[in-house]
């Protein structure tokens, strides 16, 4: 059996005050104004002892071609790697620097190469580091009440699924989460990574060091149930980002 390897990481790219515009509603036609909580790059590396494959989730809103290959060709020069290997990921954050979801406002493309650079060299450190890990996957027995289908239809996926990756030292290196939900608890002006910014902040007073990889999974049409918390976006945000810490953190300890 070929053992695995595994890496994990993190770079900010979290846009200047006025830096960039905002990607995700149509309505917005100035920069962004301010910063209510870092956004992020991820990595998870994992070997296989035959193939390697590279996992980068961002929070932003969508990824389309150009993107990807403005990525590709910073970390083919700093990494040297099959770029056809990468995974991309975006948390599909509304109040995230503008990345191609809005196709009438334009990029700006001093800042996307600044942070293509620094995620070049993020994934390259973790490259550098893999170790050898074991890997357990959790569907956690607490399920999302802050959710609903906004096509009003009654399949809804409560469920938070772990992939948890851990070094022989049985220390936790990273975890991939996938919530169906969309990243629509805010709107405004200031960038944000949404409510998983919110469940990382609290995941890294428990977890620190411990990146964990947001997947945004199946349920684009579950929306944060806003009918629970009416005309509070940032409250609802914090109790939505809450409750998928509660959930994540008591799958972690149930392994």
């Amino acid at each position: 059996m070929n053992k695995l390897k595994c890496g994990f990481g993190e770079v900010k790219i979290t846009p200047h005050p006025f830096e960039t515009m905002m990607d995700g509603y149509g309505h917005r036609m100035m920069p962004n104004e301010g910063i209510r909580t870092d956004v992020y790059a991820k990595f998870a590396v994992l070997n296989s002892g035959k193939e390697t494959l590279y996992f980068i989730a961002l929070d932003i809103c969508y990824l389309d071609q150009d993107l990807m290959d403005l990525l590709n060709e910073h970390i083919g020069i700093y990494c040297g790697i099959d770029v056809k290997k990468i995974v991309y990921s975006a948390t599909h954050t509304h109040t995230g620097p503008i990345s191609g979801a809005i196709l009438d406002q334009g990029r700006n493309l001093i800042y996307w190469n600044r942070k293509a650079e620094d995620i070049a060299k993020g994934l390259k450190k973790v490259i550098e580091n893999l170790e050898d890990c074991t890997l357990e996957i959790k569907t956690c027995e607490k399920e999302l009440k802050y959710i609903y289908n906004r096509m009003g239809r009654e399949e809804v996926d409560r469920r938070v699924l772990l992939s948890v990756f851990k070094n022989l030292n049985g220390q936790i290196k990273g975890v991939l989460a996938n919530v169906s939900c969309h990243c629509t608890c805010l709107g405004d002006d200031l960038i944000s990574g949404d409510y998983p910014a919110f469940m990382a902040k609290l995941m890294a007073k428990d977890y620190p060091g411990v990146p964990i990889v947001f997947l945004q999974g199946r349920g684009g049409d579950t929306n944060p149930n806003r009918p629970l918390i009416p005309n509070d976006n940032v409250k609802l945000c914090a109790t939505l980002g809450n409750e998928v810490y509660e959930t994540i953190k008591d799958g972690l300890e149930k392994l």
